[in-house]
């Protein structure tokens, strides 16, 4: 993750974004956001050609029910069963723990030789403690059933 970090959902949980935000109005700053950065980053990667697939893709919030490969696919399923995503000729670049249990808090879509890399941020509650994880996910393609 290069834009929406850890550190950008801590202080986001401590209200530290809402100060931002509140002296960016009141000084007339035009410090760029989070958002902002990767939207430009978007636009300077693909254009406006965006794959189909990101278009699409809504994981924000839902819970990892299943994540396992079938051969070079790399198979999550989301909300027990509601959502499949099968990201084709996988490799995982990046795994935090166990993310069956977690709930998919961002992503962030980059080229990669292969085709794309995908990289998310997972959130696993358990307490008053929040786990943040990452995934990132070099792939061809990605399918959403």
């Amino acid at each position: 993750m290069k834009y929406f970090t850890k550190e950008y959902q801590d202080s986001l949980q401590k209200g530290a974004l809402l100060d931002f935000l509140n002296k960016k109005t009141t000084t007339g700053s035009f410090a760029k956001t989070a958002r902002e950065m990767y939207e430009e980053h978007l636009k300077a990667d693909f254009g406006g050609n965006l794959p189909d697939f990101w278009k699409k893709l809504r994981l924000h919030d839902c819970e990892v029910y299943l994540a396992r490969f079938d051969e070079n696919d790399f198979i999550m399923v989301f909300e027990e069963g509601d959502i499949k995503v099968t990201f084709k000729n996988a490799k995982i670049i990046e795994q935090e723990d166990d993310i069956c249990g977690a709930f998919w808090v961002y992503d962030e879509l980059y080229k990669s030789e292969n085709g794309y890399e995908i990289h998310a941020m997972l959130a696993k509650y358990g307490g008053k403690k929040t786990e943040y994880l990452y995934l990132t996910v070099d792939c061809r393609d990605v399918i959403l059933a």
